[in-house]
Protein backbone atom coordinates (compact mmCIF):
# COMPACT_ATOMS: atom_id res chain seq x y z
CA UNK A 1 0.00 0.00 0.00
CA UNK A 2 1.41 3.26 -0.87
CA UNK A 3 0.39 6.90 0.15
CA UNK A 4 -0.54 9.25 -2.56
CA UNK A 5 1.79 11.55 -1.16
CA UNK A 6 4.75 9.39 -2.48
CA UNK A 7 2.73 7.75 -5.51
CA UNK A 8 4.66 10.25 -7.70
CA UNK A 9 8.45 9.54 -6.76
CA UNK A 10 7.69 5.85 -7.66
CA UNK A 11 9.05 3.94 -10.78
CA UNK A 12 6.85 3.26 -13.55
CA UNK A 13 7.31 -0.25 -13.49
CA UNK A 14 6.22 -0.35 -9.92
CA UNK A 15 3.24 1.56 -10.24
CA UNK A 16 2.12 -1.46 -12.72
CA UNK A 17 2.16 -3.84 -10.29
CA UNK A 18 0.11 -2.09 -7.28
CA UNK A 19 -2.96 -4.25 -6.43
CA UNK A 20 -4.43 -1.51 -3.56
CA UNK A 21 -4.02 2.03 -3.80
CA UNK A 22 -4.38 4.17 -0.63
CA UNK A 23 -4.27 8.16 -1.18
CA UNK A 24 -5.12 9.33 2.61
CA UNK A 25 -5.25 12.83 2.56
CA UNK A 26 -2.54 15.07 4.05
CA UNK A 27 -3.80 17.07 7.26
CA UNK A 28 -2.50 20.54 5.61
CA UNK A 29 -3.56 20.46 2.48
CA UNK A 30 -6.59 22.05 1.55
CA UNK A 31 -7.70 22.67 5.19
CA UNK A 32 -9.78 20.56 7.29
CA UNK A 33 -7.76 17.14 6.12
CA UNK A 34 -9.08 17.95 2.38
CA UNK A 35 -7.44 16.21 -0.33
CA UNK A 36 -7.72 18.46 -4.13
CA UNK A 37 -7.68 15.94 -6.81
CA UNK A 38 -6.28 19.22 -8.85
CA UNK A 39 -3.61 18.71 -6.28
CA UNK A 40 -2.65 15.35 -7.10
CA UNK A 41 -0.94 14.47 -10.65
CA UNK A 42 -3.39 12.40 -12.24
CA UNK A 43 -1.34 10.64 -14.21
CA UNK A 44 0.36 8.74 -11.60
CA UNK A 45 -3.30 7.68 -10.73
CA UNK A 46 -4.37 6.13 -14.03
CA UNK A 47 -1.03 4.53 -14.63
CA UNK A 48 -0.99 3.11 -11.07
CA UNK A 49 -4.86 1.75 -11.57
CA UNK A 50 -3.76 -0.77 -14.33
CA UNK A 51 -4.09 -3.62 -11.97
CA UNK A 52 -5.64 -2.26 -8.65
CA UNK A 53 -8.43 -4.06 -6.87
CA UNK A 54 -8.68 -2.19 -4.67
CA UNK A 55 -8.85 1.64 -4.52
CA UNK A 56 -9.32 3.94 -1.28
CA UNK A 57 -9.08 7.64 -1.38
CA UNK A 58 -9.47 8.49 2.07
CA UNK A 59 -11.04 11.34 4.16
CA UNK A 60 -12.20 14.01 1.46
CA UNK A 61 -12.64 14.61 -2.03
CA UNK A 62 -12.46 17.52 -3.10
CA UNK A 63 -13.39 18.56 -7.03
CA UNK A 64 -13.43 21.82 -7.84
CA UNK A 65 -10.79 21.75 -11.32
CA UNK A 66 -13.36 20.31 -14.91
CA UNK A 67 -9.80 18.65 -16.26
CA UNK A 68 -9.24 16.14 -12.84
CA UNK A 69 -12.55 15.42 -12.49
CA UNK A 70 -13.14 14.42 -16.28
CA UNK A 71 -9.61 12.35 -15.73
CA UNK A 72 -10.71 10.65 -12.68
CA UNK A 73 -13.86 9.52 -14.32
CA UNK A 74 -12.32 8.71 -17.54
CA UNK A 75 -9.90 6.55 -15.97
CA UNK A 76 -12.75 4.48 -14.16
CA UNK A 77 -14.76 4.17 -16.80
CA UNK A 78 -11.87 2.16 -18.72
CA UNK A 79 -12.79 -1.82 -18.92
CA UNK A 80 -8.87 -2.64 -18.08
CA UNK A 81 -10.63 -1.90 -14.71
CA UNK A 82 -13.45 -4.65 -14.88
CA UNK A 83 -11.29 -6.45 -12.16
CA UNK A 84 -12.22 -3.43 -9.54
CA UNK A 85 -14.24 -5.32 -6.71
CA UNK A 86 -14.26 -2.65 -4.40
CA UNK A 87 -14.34 1.52 -4.96
CA UNK A 88 -14.08 4.21 -2.00
CA UNK A 89 -13.14 7.51 -3.33
CA UNK A 90 -13.64 9.28 -0.05
CA UNK A 91 -15.70 9.53 2.84
CA UNK A 92 -16.40 13.08 2.01
CA UNK A 93 -17.20 14.34 -1.53
CA UNK A 94 -17.20 18.16 -2.12
CA UNK A 95 -18.06 19.20 -5.88
CA UNK A 96 -17.82 23.20 -6.51
CA UNK A 97 -19.91 24.61 -9.08
CA UNK A 98 -17.58 23.94 -12.33
CA UNK A 99 -18.57 20.12 -11.92
CA UNK A 100 -21.28 18.77 -14.05
CA UNK A 101 -24.61 17.53 -12.99
CA UNK A 102 -23.92 13.82 -15.08
CA UNK A 103 -20.25 14.08 -13.42
CA UNK A 104 -22.12 14.50 -10.11
CA UNK A 105 -23.94 11.38 -10.55
CA UNK A 106 -21.42 9.40 -11.80
CA UNK A 107 -18.83 10.34 -8.58
CA UNK A 108 -21.99 9.48 -6.54
CA UNK A 109 -21.91 5.86 -8.05
CA UNK A 110 -18.58 4.87 -7.82
CA UNK A 111 -18.14 6.41 -4.24
CA UNK A 112 -19.91 3.14 -2.82
CA UNK A 113 -18.81 4.02 0.78
CA UNK A 114 -19.44 7.24 0.56
CA UNK A 115 -20.63 8.91 4.31
CA UNK A 116 -21.04 12.52 3.03
CA UNK A 117 -22.25 15.03 -0.63
CA UNK A 118 -21.08 18.30 -0.35
CA UNK A 119 -22.66 20.37 -3.01
CA UNK A 120 -21.46 23.90 -2.62
CA UNK A 121 -21.78 27.14 -4.22
CA UNK A 122 -23.72 26.22 -7.00
CA UNK A 123 -26.17 28.71 -8.91
CA UNK A 124 -28.69 25.77 -8.81
CA UNK A 125 -29.84 22.81 -7.95
CA UNK A 126 -31.25 21.68 -10.99
CA UNK A 127 -34.40 18.91 -11.03
CA UNK A 128 -32.35 17.15 -13.65
CA UNK A 129 -29.73 16.93 -10.66
CA UNK A 130 -31.80 16.26 -7.78
CA UNK A 131 -33.25 13.29 -9.90
CA UNK A 132 -30.26 11.98 -10.58
CA UNK A 133 -29.15 12.29 -6.79
CA UNK A 134 -32.08 10.11 -6.18
CA UNK A 135 -31.11 7.99 -8.30
CA UNK A 136 -27.15 7.21 -7.20
CA UNK A 137 -27.52 8.01 -4.19
CA UNK A 138 -24.79 5.75 -2.02
CA UNK A 139 -26.40 3.51 0.17
CA UNK A 140 -24.54 4.10 3.07
CA UNK A 141 -24.53 8.17 2.95
CA UNK A 142 -26.23 9.75 6.00
CA UNK A 143 -25.31 13.57 5.08
CA UNK A 144 -26.20 15.80 2.84
CA UNK A 145 -25.39 19.84 2.51
CA UNK A 146 -26.37 21.96 -0.08
CA UNK A 147 -24.59 25.13 0.85
CA UNK A 148 -24.48 28.30 -0.73
CA UNK A 149 -27.00 27.34 -3.34
CA UNK A 150 -28.28 30.03 -4.65
CA UNK A 151 -32.00 28.71 -6.17
CA UNK A 152 -33.94 25.04 -5.97
CA UNK A 153 -37.21 25.04 -7.75
CA UNK A 154 -40.36 23.58 -6.00
CA UNK A 155 -40.22 20.41 -8.25
CA UNK A 156 -36.67 19.69 -6.95
CA UNK A 157 -37.18 20.30 -3.30
CA UNK A 158 -40.04 17.77 -4.04
CA UNK A 159 -37.89 15.34 -6.16
CA UNK A 160 -35.30 15.11 -3.46
CA UNK A 161 -36.92 15.63 -0.23
CA UNK A 162 -41.11 15.12 -0.96
CA UNK A 163 -43.09 11.98 0.48
CA UNK A 164 -43.45 10.43 -2.72
CA UNK A 165 -39.72 10.21 -3.16
CA UNK A 166 -38.76 6.26 -3.27
CA UNK A 167 -34.69 5.79 -2.35
CA UNK A 168 -32.42 9.18 -2.27
CA UNK A 169 -31.02 10.86 0.81
CA UNK A 170 -34.52 10.23 2.47
CA UNK A 171 -33.36 6.72 3.51
CA UNK A 172 -30.94 7.00 6.49
CA UNK A 173 -29.66 10.62 5.96
CA UNK A 174 -29.31 11.71 9.14
CA UNK A 175 -27.27 15.44 8.96
CA UNK A 176 -28.44 17.89 6.73
CA UNK A 177 -27.54 21.32 6.03
CA UNK A 178 -28.62 24.46 4.05
CA UNK A 179 -26.98 26.72 5.35
CA UNK A 180 -26.18 29.85 3.70
CA UNK A 181 -28.92 29.29 0.80
CA UNK A 182 -31.40 31.94 1.93
CA UNK A 183 -32.68 32.28 -1.59
CA UNK A 184 -34.94 29.38 -1.54
CA UNK A 185 -35.32 28.24 1.72
CA UNK A 186 -38.67 28.95 3.27
CA UNK A 187 -41.04 28.06 5.67
CA UNK A 188 -42.85 26.23 2.90
CA UNK A 189 -39.67 23.97 1.89
CA UNK A 190 -38.96 23.07 5.71
CA UNK A 191 -42.31 21.68 5.89
CA UNK A 192 -41.54 19.65 3.00
CA UNK A 193 -37.74 18.90 3.77
CA UNK A 194 -38.52 18.34 7.60
CA UNK A 195 -41.32 16.30 6.63
CA UNK A 196 -39.08 13.18 4.45
CA UNK A 197 -37.78 11.63 7.33
CA UNK A 198 -39.55 9.41 9.50
CA UNK A 199 -36.20 7.76 11.13
CA UNK A 200 -35.56 11.64 11.94
CA UNK A 201 -32.53 13.99 11.41
CA UNK A 202 -29.76 13.96 14.11
CA UNK A 203 -28.49 17.48 12.82
CA UNK A 204 -30.24 20.28 11.26
CA UNK A 205 -28.01 23.56 9.76
CA UNK A 206 -29.77 26.40 8.49
CA UNK A 207 -27.08 29.08 9.37
CA UNK A 208 -28.25 32.77 7.23
CA UNK A 209 -31.12 31.11 5.95
CA UNK A 210 -32.78 34.69 6.71
CA UNK A 211 -36.33 33.45 5.30
CA UNK A 212 -37.58 30.67 8.21
CA UNK A 213 -39.67 32.03 10.99
CA UNK A 214 -41.22 30.74 13.84
CA UNK A 215 -43.09 28.49 11.34
CA UNK A 216 -40.01 26.67 10.46
CA UNK A 217 -39.73 25.75 14.72
CA UNK A 218 -43.30 24.53 14.93
CA UNK A 219 -42.44 22.02 11.83
CA UNK A 220 -39.65 20.67 13.50
CA UNK A 221 -41.32 20.35 16.82
CA UNK A 222 -43.85 18.19 15.24
CA UNK A 223 -41.95 16.51 13.15
CA UNK A 224 -40.56 12.88 13.93
CA UNK A 225 -36.54 14.77 14.06
CA UNK A 226 -38.32 16.45 17.48
CA UNK A 227 -37.64 13.11 19.05
CA UNK A 228 -33.94 12.78 17.71
CA UNK A 229 -32.30 15.88 16.77
CA UNK A 230 -29.43 16.75 18.73
CA UNK A 231 -27.56 19.69 17.07
CA UNK A 232 -29.67 22.67 15.58
CA UNK A 233 -28.21 25.80 13.66
CA UNK A 234 -30.35 29.04 13.92
CA UNK A 235 -27.66 31.74 13.11
CA UNK A 236 -27.77 34.72 11.15
CA UNK A 237 -25.06 36.06 8.54
CA UNK A 238 -22.94 38.58 10.45
CA UNK A 239 -23.17 41.17 7.88
CA UNK A 240 -26.68 42.96 7.27
CA UNK A 241 -28.37 41.80 3.98
CA UNK A 242 -30.14 43.44 1.77
CA UNK A 243 -33.73 41.74 2.80
CA UNK A 244 -34.09 42.31 6.24
CA UNK A 245 -33.99 38.30 8.12
CA UNK A 246 -37.65 37.17 9.88
CA UNK A 247 -37.31 37.40 13.39
CA UNK A 248 -38.08 34.30 15.61
CA UNK A 249 -39.48 35.31 19.12
CA UNK A 250 -38.46 34.34 22.44
CA UNK A 251 -41.41 32.23 23.21
CA UNK A 252 -40.88 30.48 20.09
CA UNK A 253 -37.43 29.17 20.97
CA UNK A 254 -38.33 28.62 24.24
CA UNK A 255 -41.46 25.90 22.82
CA UNK A 256 -38.50 24.39 20.81
CA UNK A 257 -35.70 23.67 23.27
CA UNK A 258 -38.72 22.24 25.58
CA UNK A 259 -40.18 19.93 22.76
CA UNK A 260 -36.77 18.56 21.64
CA UNK A 261 -35.45 16.34 24.11
CA UNK A 262 -32.58 15.09 22.64
CA UNK A 263 -31.38 18.62 21.90
CA UNK A 264 -27.48 19.64 22.70
CA UNK A 265 -25.93 21.86 21.42
CA UNK A 266 -28.49 25.83 19.91
CA UNK A 267 -27.02 27.97 17.72
CA UNK A 268 -28.49 31.42 17.66
CA UNK A 269 -25.49 33.30 17.01
CA UNK A 270 -26.92 37.19 15.59
CA UNK A 271 -30.26 36.59 15.99
CA UNK A 272 -30.07 40.13 17.78
CA UNK A 273 -34.24 39.90 18.32
CA UNK A 274 -33.98 37.33 21.02
CA UNK A 275 -33.22 38.22 24.74
CA UNK A 276 -33.39 37.50 28.37
CA UNK A 277 -36.76 36.16 28.10
CA UNK A 278 -35.70 33.15 25.56
CA UNK A 279 -32.67 32.74 28.35
CA UNK A 280 -34.82 32.65 30.94
CA UNK A 281 -37.65 30.68 29.51
CA UNK A 282 -35.04 27.70 28.95
CA UNK A 283 -33.85 28.13 32.24
CA UNK A 284 -37.41 27.76 34.08
CA UNK A 285 -37.72 24.93 31.11
CA UNK A 286 -34.67 23.02 32.99
CA UNK A 287 -35.90 23.74 36.32
CA UNK A 288 -39.78 22.10 35.91
CA UNK A 289 -37.89 19.34 34.03
CA UNK A 290 -35.42 18.43 37.36
CA UNK A 291 -38.41 18.77 39.50
CA UNK A 292 -40.01 16.17 37.18
CA UNK A 293 -37.16 13.53 37.50
CA UNK A 294 -35.56 14.85 33.97
CA UNK A 295 -32.81 16.95 32.50
CA UNK A 296 -32.69 19.27 29.71
CA UNK A 297 -30.25 18.03 28.03
CA UNK A 298 -28.31 21.82 26.48
CA UNK A 299 -25.00 21.80 26.63
CA UNK A 300 -23.71 23.92 24.80
CA UNK A 301 -25.87 27.22 23.29
CA UNK A 302 -24.27 30.07 21.40
CA UNK A 303 -26.05 33.79 21.42
CA UNK A 304 -22.54 35.92 20.20
CA UNK A 305 -24.06 38.75 18.43
CA UNK A 306 -27.26 39.10 20.85
CA UNK A 307 -28.01 42.93 21.88
CA UNK A 308 -31.06 42.08 24.45
CA UNK A 309 -29.08 39.74 27.18
CA UNK A 310 -28.08 41.00 30.23
CA UNK A 311 -25.52 39.06 32.44
CA UNK A 312 -27.91 38.28 35.27
CA UNK A 313 -29.88 36.28 32.58
CA UNK A 314 -26.87 34.10 31.24
CA UNK A 315 -25.95 33.00 35.02
CA UNK A 316 -29.63 32.50 35.55
CA UNK A 317 -29.86 29.95 32.67
CA UNK A 318 -25.83 28.35 33.62
CA UNK A 319 -27.52 27.70 37.55
CA UNK A 320 -30.41 26.18 36.08
CA UNK A 321 -29.26 23.90 33.39
CA UNK A 322 -26.93 21.50 35.14
CA UNK A 323 -25.66 20.00 31.69
CA UNK A 324 -24.57 23.42 30.67
CA UNK A 325 -21.30 23.00 29.63
CA UNK A 326 -20.44 26.15 27.05
CA UNK A 327 -22.28 29.48 26.28
CA UNK A 328 -20.70 31.62 23.44
CA UNK A 329 -21.50 35.47 23.77
CA UNK A 330 -20.91 39.09 23.09
CA UNK A 331 -19.87 40.74 26.40
CA UNK A 332 -21.02 44.35 26.24
CA UNK A 333 -19.96 46.39 28.70
CA UNK A 334 -17.22 45.74 31.65
CA UNK A 335 -20.15 45.49 34.38
CA UNK A 336 -21.67 42.42 32.34
CA UNK A 337 -17.90 41.13 32.59
CA UNK A 338 -17.42 40.97 36.22
CA UNK A 339 -21.22 39.54 36.49
CA UNK A 340 -20.34 36.76 34.05
CA UNK A 341 -17.92 35.78 36.65
CA UNK A 342 -20.36 34.46 38.85
CA UNK A 343 -20.89 31.67 36.87
CA UNK A 344 -17.41 29.91 37.66
CA UNK A 345 -18.39 29.62 41.60
CA UNK A 346 -22.21 28.96 40.96
CA UNK A 347 -22.43 27.21 38.63
CA UNK A 348 -18.84 25.52 37.77
CA UNK A 349 -19.99 22.54 35.50
CA UNK A 350 -20.34 25.41 32.48
CA UNK A 351 -16.31 25.01 32.32
CA UNK A 352 -16.70 27.31 28.91
CA UNK A 353 -17.74 31.10 29.03
CA UNK A 354 -16.76 32.35 25.15
CA UNK A 355 -16.32 35.53 25.53
CA UNK A 356 -16.52 36.05 21.29
CA UNK A 357 -14.74 39.66 20.27
CA UNK A 358 -16.00 40.48 16.92
CA UNK A 359 -15.91 43.82 15.26
CA UNK A 360 -19.17 45.44 15.26
CA UNK A 361 -22.18 44.20 16.11
CA UNK A 362 -24.65 43.40 13.11
CA UNK A 363 -26.61 45.41 11.82
CA UNK A 364 -24.95 48.46 12.94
Amino acid sequence: MFSGMHLQRLPLELLLDIVQLSLEAPKQACGGGAYSVRHFPMIYLCRSLNHASTILLYDHLHLSDPDSTTRLLSTLRQQRFSSLDHTSLAHTLTVETRVTDAEVAELLSLCTSLRCVRLLVRPTVTLTLTARLVQSWPQNCDRLELEETKTMCGKAVEKLFGSGGVGGPRKGLRHLSLARSFGWVTDDVMMTVIQAWASGLVSLNLEACRKISDTTLHHITSSASARTLRHLNLSLSAYPERTPPVKLGDEAVVALVARLPCLETLELRYRKELGDVALCGIANLATAATDCGREVALRRIDIAGWMNHTAPAVVYLAKRCPRLERVALWVLTEQMERELDVIRTEAPWCAEVERVKLYEPYGC
